[in-house]
């Protein structure tokens, strides 16, 4: 073979081995960069975040070329530490070894050597922030930790739910945010999205990460478009039971307390049932108030067959309200008591016919 059929031959094998060799670094490093990106929204990284100090945490600290200077202190409201041999210093939003380093630079003016170690024996109480669809969003306290006492309590995000009352049926438990106050030197806050399903079906626990104090739950609402979500309402994060309101023409009306996912005929039997010839069964109005404070109205008909469908027999929602209406009959007569019910406050009923005769 010529030397020109050696080079054509090197010309046809070595470029488009370059070409696909330049396409498959190129598709790597966009792997590479989606790996990356995924990574830093991953659940492990906020719950390895370090804690941060405010007020009311006690520290221990330990000056070693000066013991007597040594002692435990706590962190004033305006996340000041005071001490004999510095002026006052804010660790309020630093993590546990930034003040360290920052009490180390202020005492080098003082001591020759300003090594010290600071430790965290008891942690301030917790405030965590809940909101969106749970049954009562707020402020939550949890009780700190004392180390020197061994009294380690380290609530997680489904003590925070609980606590909230739990979820509400609306909720879309596969999109939990979870947002982080990050360190006074990085400034910003850091969140990650938690997924309930994975937790309660594969036992994820890095879905169920340790709170920090000022943490802030948002539990989403679910989409209509998203799709039907596993039917977890029997689990501990919801309420196990909800309270309704049944009035109108039934036995025994009042608020009455009934399991979580029971039925429009379910409260309407709690409730004593129907009144004979007075209940209006075509006539079951259900009242129900929106999150945004609306009212919603849907007329149903009771009966002893209706489905489990939501169209003929609706799941209730704490707080609901069911009104049994009445018959004709039962609206007849209430007219002839109505006209009847002044004159019995001044004249007995044989009186009464006794006047219709005449």
């Amino acid at each position: 073979m010529n030397k020109r059929g050696i080079l054509l031959g090197l010309i046809f094998f070595l470029f488009p081995f370059q070409k696909a060799s330049a396409e498959f670094l190129f598709a790597s490093a966009n792997i590479i960069d989606k790996v990356q990106l995924t990574e830093k929204k991953e659940i492990p990284e906020i719950q390895g975040e370090n804690y941060l100090l405010g007020p009311g945490d006690v520290l221990k600290l330990q000056v070693y070329s000066s013991p007597e200077f040594s002692g435990d202190f706590v962190i004033l409201n305006d996340g000041t530490l005071s001490s004999l041999i510095f002026s006052d210093i804010n660790l309020d939003g630093l993590t546990i070894k930034e003040g360290a380093e920052l009490i180390e630079k202020q005492l080098k003016s003082e001591l020759i050597d300003p090594t010290i170690e600071l430790t965290l024996i008891k942690s301030r109480d917790l405030k965590i922030l809940v909101i969106g669809e749970v049954e009562r969003p707020g402020f939550y306290s949890f009780i700190g930790n004392n180390v020197e006492l061994n009294k380690i309590n380290n609530p997680t995000l489904i003590d925070a739910i609980q606590k909230a009352n739990g979820l509400t049926d609306q909720a879309n438990m596969q999109n939990i945010t979870l947002i982080r106050k990050l360190s006074k030197q990085n400034d910003g806050f850091k969140q990650a999205e938690l997924n309930l399903i994975a937790l309660l079906k594969d036992g994820s626990q890095k879905n169920n990460p340790i709170l920090f104090d000022g943490d802030t739950i948002k539990v989403k609402k679910i989409n209509n478009n998203y799709g039907d979500q596993p039917n977890f309402s029997k689990s501990n994060l919801y309420t196990s039971e909800i309270t309704v309101n049944v009035i109108g023409e039934v036995n025994s009306p009042g608020r009455i307390k009934l399991d979580r996912n029971s039925l429009l005929n379910e409260a309407i039997l709690a409730a004593g049932g129907p009144v004979s010839n007075r209940a209006n069964k075509n006539n079951i109005k259900l009242f129900r108030i929106e999150k945004n404070g609306s009212l919603e109205k849907r007329n149903y008909k009771f009966s002893f067959k209706n489905s489990k469908k939501a169209s003929n027999n609706p799941t209730l929602q704490d707080g609901d309200t069911v009104l049994v209406g009445r018959s004709q009959l039962a609206i007849a007569s209430d007219g002839i008591k109505t006209v009847a019910d002044p004159i019995t406050t001044i004249v007995t009923p044989w009186r009464i016919i006794n006047l219709i005769s005449d």
